[in-house]
């Protein structure tokens, strides 16, 4: 049975999603007619290599932001295990979207009039945050059949409570170092929007294999011991 959307929310964090379209409204006439993004890095004297009109930024960011959130929120609310999800997450995965929004989309066209603000710096630090936030969260939490987050693996209802509760926290403590470990890199080395996107998709990629590494090993040794 699907769960009822929660219009009100949607509502309300749409609303801040585009909030920052009346700020660029404001100082329209002030900024300059290209808006620069470090997708491919910088040129010989550092300048951006890509940049959009400032109507599509202005304009396109709050409204794909928006856009975003209530893709977000639609495919959540209309699981029924979102129900049984803990409050800490459903406050985490409700307001990400509207922050990044009100937060970084000003800065974007503060920086853009002449503001020297390390927006990629801070991105990719509020990346790591949200890391350590999940690792901190996924022992406390069920991340079991009643939940919609977690990897759903043929062989995990066969691991033992005690070895599944273990898991979480193994799993939980490797989280969080990583997102410190993705925070220590972001201030040693300086690269590219893009390389750091792919970097991040790598560290994702290995965040979730290694949990499910584990889970196999656990399963294969409690096999063996069975027999």
């Amino acid at each position: 049975m699907k769960t009822k959307i929660n219009l009100s929310m949607i509502i309300l964090t749409s609303i801040i999603c585009i909030l920052p379209l009346f700020y660029g409204l404001l100082i329209y006439n002030g900024l300059p007619d290209r808006v620069g993004i470090p997708i491919s890095g910088f040129d010989s004297e550092g300048n951006y290599n890509w940049y959009f009109h400032k109507s599509y930024f202005v304009f396109g960011m709050p409204f794909l932001l928006m856009a975003l959130n209530i893709i977000i929120k639609t495919i959540l609310y209309r699981n029924p295990k979102w129900n049984n999800e803990t409050k800490a997450l459903k406050i985490i995965t409700d307001w990400s979207v509207p922050a990044i929004s009100l937060f970084f989309v000003p800065l974007w066209l503060f920086r853009a009039m002449g503001a020297v603000i390390p927006i990629e710096m801070m991105l990719y630090i509020f990346s790591g945050l949200i890391i350590i936030v999940f690792g901190n969260y996924i022992p406390k939490s069920k991340m079991d059949k009643s939940s919609m987050f977690g990897i759903k693996l043929s062989w995990g209802p066969n691991i033992s409570d005690e070895n599944w509760i273990k898991g979480r926290r193994l799993v939980g403590y490797f989280w969080i170092t990583a997102g410190v470990i993705y925070i220590i890199i972001t201030f040693l080395f300086k690269v590219e929007f893009l390389i750091s996107v792919i970097r991040t998709l790598i560290l994702l990629f290995i965040l979730y294999t290694v949990p499910i590494l584990y889970a196999w090993l656990v399963y294969m040794s409690e096999k063996n011991n069975n027999k």
